[in-house]
């Protein structure tokens, strides 16, 4: 079970091998002999104070003494009683250095605490040590040192005389060793050194509650801190792991003169190095985790697998690198973990773009039996038998190669590539293509008698039979029924017919999947390697994939992978690229892989690595769909790959790739750069060539038309091992569209269903409306209102047509029918007969009309007709379907109906399939490499003309649209010769400022100045057809000697102006059109001198002797005429755009990612883009926290552009979960401290939604509590007055919420809460099915307390924003202020309906009190104001007739008398309680440090139990429900 835990819950880079701890003779020397100076035993005890020789700094600050606690700690100040910081977490009052803080007690003889300072070279130098494994960089060597060892300490218990005194003790030890300048903190805890792992707090030993101990360091109550524990596992891992490679040693930089924002931990470069710390730290600083504990196996919510047996469900990694060991990525320490893949890297999109254009273009479809290791699909012999039953075209698999055949198979020896000797640098030194296509084996004529084979609803596509077409002759579809899919249905052409997939379904026809449904590919990996020089076998290695189809998500999980291939698979991402391509998300007017391969299909993949020329062919053949209706993949790899070492890392990045379609085959070629970044950080810069080849059966009667190239775009992807599982896994993101796609705005409108921005369930198909709209309805097989949708499970509802004798088997999506054993399965497949019975239909003794319908047996000699498609039963006859009734064809075609089918036909002028018609246009224009390639990055097809992405390269074309052999990039200034091909020739290109490289014949060196060569790079003179000026392009005139004139004119636009020698612009100068030209003697005017322009000039290097010179991705202000900043800044490398002030300092909130639309910067007041609901969700938490919210509060975490961060956390709690698109929490992802997950845009879907609808399920009868967690109310049964735990559940789930305050009213059993994010008062019933409802909306801003008379039916509310309680009827009517004055921070409020008296506190840090009214708001007064902190939760007791109140400053939970008398302590030692909420003789109280539902008795004030619920994080208000209401009278 743990191995299992693990698996499911670490991150999949954090483990370190386990080994044996440290021994105890591995400490620092210490005791008596040693100067050690012995702490007095006792519970509580503190050293005299310590006087450093040497001050030592702690974070920020220089500190002379220090302090040594029993309690396992150290501190620079005296300590507080032990009751008010040992069962608290961190932050502490007082800064601490806690190895291991607990309630420690070394009285009678249980240990020895020794400490001392101590500057011996010995000890300095093993301390050196320590610290230099896990900051080799830091070269440091202390000169003083502070060591305190804990020696056999137990914990403090009280001893009865039924309980003895226990014998588990711990050793550990922290040296604390530091210069003038840092400081560090070594932890050391030997083997067998914990026994025990927390202690129980004070006053509660009678329950069987134990806090953790803390580990870590805490500036102060304000300042920083860093915590390293959080639970009892977490506190175990400190002998079983370490962060210096080391298990039991832990090293800390804890202080420093430099600036420290927080603790660094050590980051040991040999091993994994994200064990620096179990939980995370205060600050921004990376959160460092590690193990997470799981008391309750049981209890664990392990998330299903989006592939079959035990591996857990693929996650992304954390960063844009991809590791490939266990490695923890740490972020910039300023910024935290990055916790998603940077995909606006436009270089690294541009670079995969230029180089796979270039090679793809290069191409064109390449012939099987031109590359003898390339499988096409061909049907197999059981398809052209005549005497036997139809089956579906089988795969072959590659023995007796025949290199005649046209249907050449893999051999079994390793791929022979004639790779050249170093890496290609143009398409020409590559094997290309040949123009033939791939030939598939011909189809001979098919007999009209057949037989189907067996077919199942769990298989929404699940068709055994496969249409083949006879050369000679016209099949119809009425001679061939059965041949499509049970979803699509048949049409008939002039040569032959053809099976088109219903609307609601995709595919090929023959196979058909329900759209919007998620998919499932099972699979094996079979092939041998060689990994450098080590052989590999891969022996049915088993493959999974999950595909998310309705947003082109797919994940691909290889097991058992074996060493070395691990890590050096990561690079081959097409492995899982072939599933991302076949469901990839469809741009309007195109079509993925599985729309035109079915599920029979063959991929053959040949990689050729560069520089080292290594050579694998990988073939991946599928077979259809299994009985399960996923679809059946066998990969076969074989050749040769480099060895990547485990400690490298490994960086991916989004690529496209050009899919070129002919016939029958797709292929494609491309260049993958990827990055291997070793131990000692080296980076070296890899690629491989890929080329690609799907072969499959299509049906080319349709006169369809054809798709020549359509582009895929890959958003995301990585690529990880996880060494533990021996688990592969890719990701991938990626949709289908035009090889013209841009990122202009009118991709910014486009149809959310068409970019995967809706909010529809996995489990759902979006479906556009005008504009931006869109609806989601659930796929084939789920219900719900689309964005959340459920399987139905048709074997309870009824919904099957299984028959006598079968078993009904509900699958995800459908259900199948199984015969009861010695029955088989009859002709319709829903019911089951008699192996033995009599069978009419076999025998021929059947009435049914072979030609319109089939006979279906259904036992002891009794059958049915059924008709075929394309007919309909009438009477007792199956006559024809009008299809054309329907209108099933284009609006632009003709139909013609037939027997048993129909055919449609596009009309004059227009061209298709008829389904689907278009208008035929005038002839395509003139088409090269590098007019499609200008095309493309420029958007010239666009309506609105060219629109170049900023900062992209664009290249030149000549007349014929060849490449112009000097090629400028018109942002960086560099230049280059490229060949014919458009590929750069090595060692031509020049750095901006340079002469331009001699592209042409060879000749004298022209003249090269800076304006000589500005106008050749605009006219492009050095080609041999003369200028070629860019039509409304600048182009500067030069003088004799090269030297810019100084009048320059604009020859489109007719402005002029004056240069100086550099050729810029002298402000002031530039006249109109028609005007008089300005005059422009040899010395002009100074030129203008602004901020704007010295910056430029700055930048750019304008005052360097040889021109410009600006840096490569240097971002460079734009100027205005007279050297003002111009309101629109854009970065011309990434594309960001922004609004400026007059300064140029970026105005906040307006800054736009690449493709979207520019923030309005005109005169008036920028605009900036509207907040997001990430945005005003955190913008109304912080109003609600007083515009600081603590470490204790959750603030959801938006990133630069608005949309919610993958993942989450909550405060410094150590929790966290990641989220989709709209912020919901991903089910199974949520982890307790000392863990991350690995959150990318998106984590592997589960199999069930989020989170549920917000209705309500109805509880049980009886008492329970009701509690707000957030964005749910939980509901907690009570069995007398324990908590029946295992009945707890979800009552209401509200997605977007954040439920504070609650109350029940318990004569129309409704429940009310507040909602501070939506800043609303919402009710709903407990009765099945209701709807949440709204009754405030307006006028709150953070509504805590909520309180209900039922008597009264009024509602009472407190709002802490405003600081003030108001009340209502509990509609919401006659809403009335009732105070706002005399209140700061007003939080709980409750009501005693039966006296008609009003309570609430007011949480006001320097004059809390307690007040009370009547309900009309009358004899205000206060009840309690001394003796009382944070006052957070308020009750009142009807069975004791008291106001009680939970106060998280005092940690007490008192109570009083309404009139002030008779007040007591139930309980002093509560941690932070927030809500409390009487019933019967017990109290119960929501708990932020335990995140739970505690319970006290009233008469002992004894902790009884605790509830946590699963999904861990704070919970707010709680309140009691009865099965009956109170008496009394108004």
């Amino acid at each position: 079970m743990w191995d299992r835990t693990v698996r499911l819950l670490l991150p999949l880079h954090c483990l370190l091998a386990f080994s044996a701890a440290i021994s105890r003779r591995e400490l620092f020397p210490y005791g008596e002999l040693k100067g050690d100076v012995l702490l007095q035993e006792g519970d509580d005890e503190t050293s005299e104070v310590v006087k450093l020789s040497q001050p030592l700094l702690f974070y920020e600050a220089q500190f002379s003494n220090l302090y040594v606690g029993t309690n396992g700690i150290i501190s620079t100040q005296d300590f507080p009683r032990e009751t008010q910081y040992v069962d608290d977490g961190f932050p502490t009052d007082f800064p601490v250095i806690a190895p291991f803080l607990s309630d420690i007690d070394t009285s009678n003889g249980k240990g020895k605490i020794f400490y001392r300072q101590d500057n011996s070279e010995p000890v300095l130098n093993h301390a050196a040590r320590e610290i230099q494994r896990g900051f080799p960089e830091a070269t440091f060597i202390p000169n003083h040192a502070f060591l305190v060892t804990w020696e056999n300490v137990g914990t403090y218990e009280e001893v009865t005389r039924h309980s003895a005194s226990s014998d588990r003790r711990n050793t550990f030890q922290a040296v604390l060793a530091y210069d003038h300048s840092d400081a560090y903190a070594i932890f050391l805890y030997p083997e067998d050194g914990l026994q025990f792992f927390g202690t129980r707090p004070k006053e509660s030993y009678n329950v069987h509650i134990e806090l953790p101990a803390r580990v870590g360091f805490s500036r102060s109550e304000a300042g920083p801190y860093y915590s390293v524990t959080s639970n009892e596992q977490s506190v175990k891992n400190l002998y079983q792991t370490g962060n210096v490679g080391v298990p039991g040693i832990w090293v800390f930089h804890i202080g420093s003169i430099w600036e420290l924002d927080n603790v660094i931990p050590a980051k040991f470069f040999g091993a994994p190095a994200n064990e620096q710390s179990l939980e995370n730290s205060h600050t921004s600083f990376p959160e460092h985790r590690l193990f997470e504990n799981h008391e309750n196996e049981d209890s664990i919510d392990y998330p299903e697998s989006f592939y079959e047996e035990s591996e857990d469900e693929l996650e992304d990694n954390t960063s844009d690198a991809t590791p490939t060991h266990e490695t923890h990525q740490e972020g910039d320490s300023n910024t935290g973990n990055q916790g998603y893949l940077d995909i606006d890297d436009q270089a690294s999109k541009l670079t995969h773009a230029e180089d796979e254009q270039k090679a793809t273009s290069s191409a064109v479809l390449s012939s099987s039996h031109q590359n003898p290791n390339w499988t096409p699909y061909t049907p197999s012999e059981s398809e052209t038998d005549r005497d036997g039953p139809l089956q579906e075209p089988q795969i072959q698999t590659g023995e007796n190669l025949d290199l005649t055949r046209e249907d050449t198979l893999l051999t079994d020896d390793l791929p022979s590539h004639n790779a050249p000797d170093s890496i290609p640098s143009n398409s020409e030194d590559l094997p290309i293509y040949p123009e033939s296509a791939v030939l598939v084996g011909s189809h001979p004529e098919q007999e009209n008698n057949f037989e189907r084979g067996r077919q199942t609803d769990a298989d929404p596509g699940l068709q055994t039979d496969v249409f083949s077409f006879k050369p000679a002759g016209k099949e119809t579809c009425e001679r061939n029924h059965g041949r499509c899919s049970r979803f699509a249905f048949c049409a008939d052409y002039s040569t032959g017919f053809c099976c088109h997939c219903q609307e609601d379904y995709y595919g090929n026809g023959v196979h058909c999947l329900p759209r919007g449904a998620p998919h499932r590919v099972n699979g094996k990996v079979s092939g041998n390697i060689l990994v450098g020089q080590t052989p590999v076998n891969f022996i049915d290695a088993d493959l999974h994939a999950y595909i998310v189809a309705n947003d082109g998500r797919a994940y691909t999980a290889i097991s058992n992978v074996p060493d070395p291939a691990s890590w050096s698979l990561t690079p081959l991402a097409p492995i899982g690229g072939l599933f991302g391509w076949l469901f990839a998300l469809e741009k309007p007017g195109f079509q993925n892989g599985f729309s035109f391969t079915g599920a029979k299909f063959v991929h053959n993949i040949d990689v050729t690595f560069y520089p080292g020329e290594e050579a694998i062919h990988i073939t991946q053949t599928a077979h259809g769909f299994d009985s399960e209706g996923y679809m059946n993949v066998k990969t076969a790899i074989q050749g040769k790959i480099p060895y990547i070492p485990e400690t490298s890392t490994i960086k991916l990045s989004p690529y496209t790739e050009l899919y070129q379609y002919s016939g029958s085959v797709v292929t494609s070629t491309a260049y993958r750069e990827y990055t291997v970044l070793s131990e000692s950080n080296e980076e070296q810069k890899l690629s491989y060539r890929l080329r690609q080849n799907v072969t499959y059966q299509e049906c080319s009667h349709s006169q369809k038309q054809s798709v020549s190239a359509q582009k895929l775009y890959v958003d995301r992807v990585f690529a990880l091992y996880n060494k533990e599982e021996k688990v592969l896994r890719y990701a991938i993101t990626n949709y289908i569209g035009s090889v013209h796609d841009s990122t202009g705005e009118e991709d910014l409108k486009v149809n959310p269903c068409y970019d995967g921005t809706h909010l529809c369930d996995t489990r759902a198909k979006c479906q556009p409306g005008s504009g931006l709209e869109y609806i989601c309805v659930c796929a084939s097989g789920y219900q719900g209102d689309g964005r959340d949708c459920t399987d139905v499970n048709e074997c309870e509802v009824g919904f099957t047509r299984c028959g006598q004798n079968t078993v009904c088997v509900n699958l995800q999506g459908s259900y199948r029918c199984e015969c009861a054993s010695g029955f088989t399965l009859s002709g319709d497949e829903h019911n089951c007969i008699l192996a033995s019975s009599i069978n009419p239909c076999e025998d021929g003794r059947h009435m049914c009309n072979r030609d319109t319908s089939r006979c279906v047996p259904h036992g002891d000699g009794v059958y049915t007709c059924q008709c075929f498609p394309g007919f309909i039963m009438s009477g007792e006859k199956c006559v024809d379907v009008d299809e054309c009734t329907e209108h099933r064809c284009h609006p632009d075609a003709s139909c013609t109906n037939t027997l048993g089918s129909f055919s449609c036909r596009c009309n004059s002028g227009y061209e298709g399939d008829g389904f689907q018609c278009t208008q035929i246009l005038d002839p395509e224009p003139l088409r090269t490499p590098c007019l499609e390639k200008r095309q493309q990055l420029l958007g010239q097809l666009h309506p609105r003309g060219p629109r170049p992405v900023v900062g992209q390269f664009v290249p030149e074309c000549d007349a014929e649209g060849n490449y112009v052999p000097l090629q400028c990039h018109g942002s960086t200034g560099h230049c280059w010769c490229v060949d014919k091909l458009g590929e750069e020739v090595a060692e031509t290109r020049t750095p901006p400022g340079r002469p331009s490289p001699n592209c042409g014949d060879k000749g004298p060196e022209p003249l090269r100045t800076p304006c000589l060569e500005k106008r050749q790079q605009l006219l492009g003179q050095l080609h041999p057809r003369g200028s070629r000026p860019v039509v409304g392009q600048f182009v500067p005139e030069c003088d004799a000697e090269g030297n810019y004139v100084p009048l320059q004119c604009h020859g489109s636009t007719g402005h002029c102006w004056c240069v100086d020698k550099l050729g810029e612009e002298i402000a002031g100068t530039r006249t109109q059109p028609g005007r008089t030209s300005p005059n422009c003697a040899d010395k002009g005017p100074e030129p203008l001198r602004t901020p704007c322009l010295e910056k430029r000039q700055q930048l750019l290097g304008q005052l360097h002797s040889r021109g410009p010179h600006p840096i490569v991705g240097q971002f460079v202000p734009e100027c205005d005429v007279e050297g003002n900043y111009v309101p629109l800044q854009c970065h011309g490398s990434t594309g960001h755009c922004w609004c400026v002030d007059k300064l140029g300092e970026e105005v906040a909130g307006t800054r736009t990612p690449p493709g979207r639309p520019s923030p309005n910067c005109g005169d008036t007041e920028p605009t900036q883009r509207p907040q997001t609901v990430c945005e005003r969700w955190k913008q109304s938490l912080i109003e609600h926290y007083g515009g600081k919210p603590s470490g204790e509060h959750y603030v959801p975490q938006c990133d630069q552009y608005g949309d919610f961060s993958p993942l989450q956390c909550h405060g410094n709690s150590g929790y966290c979960w990641c989220v989709d698109k709209e912020g919901r929490e991903i089910e199974g992802s949520r982890t307790e401290p000392g863990m991350t997950p690995a959150c990318i845009p998106t984590v592997a879907p589960p199999t069930m939604h989020p989170t549920p609808r917000p209705d309500v399920t109805p509880p049980a009868t009886g008492t329970f509590l009701l509690y707000a967690q957030g964005q749910q109310i939980g509901y907690l049964p009570l069995n007398g007055t324990r908590l029946h735990k295992d009945k707890a559940r979800t009552l209401l789930s509200l997605h977007g919420s954040i439920v504070v305050g609650i109350d029940y009213d318990c004569h129309e059993k409704m429940v009310y809460w507040t909602d501070v994010a939506g800043r609303t008062i919402n009710r709903a019933s407990l009765e099945p099915g209701a709807e949440a409802e709204i009754i405030i909306n307006t006028g709150l801003m953070s509504t805590e307390g909520l309180a209900i008379d039922y008597l009264r039916r009024t509602l009472f509310w407190t709002d802490s924003g405003l600081d003030k309680i108001e009340s209502s009827r509990l509609d919401g009517t006659e809403r009335k202020i009732l105070f706002d004055t005399q209140l700061v921070n007003p939080r709980a409020i409750t009501v005693d309906a039966v006296r008609g008296n009003l309570y609430w506190t007011d949480w006001n840090r320097e004059a809390p009190k307690i007040e009370s009214s009547f309900v009309d708001g009358s004899n205000r007064r206060i009840l309690v104001n001394d003796n009382i902190g944070l006052p957070n939760g308020l009750t009142f007791d009807p069975f004791s007739k008291q106001v009680c109140w939970a106060d998280a400053g005092t940690k007490k939970l008192e109570c009083i008398l309404s009139d002030g008398t008779g007040r007591r302590v139930i309980q002093s030692n509560l941690n932070y309680p927030f809500s409390v909420v009487a019933y019967a003789n017990h109290f119960y109280h929501t708990d932020w440090r335990r995140d739970g539902v505690i319970s006290i008795k009233k008469d002992t004030g004894h902790i009884v139990e605790e509830y946590l619920p699963e999904q861990r994080s704070h919970l707010y208000g709680i309140t009691a429900v009865y099965p009956y209401c109170p008496s009394g009278r108004k």
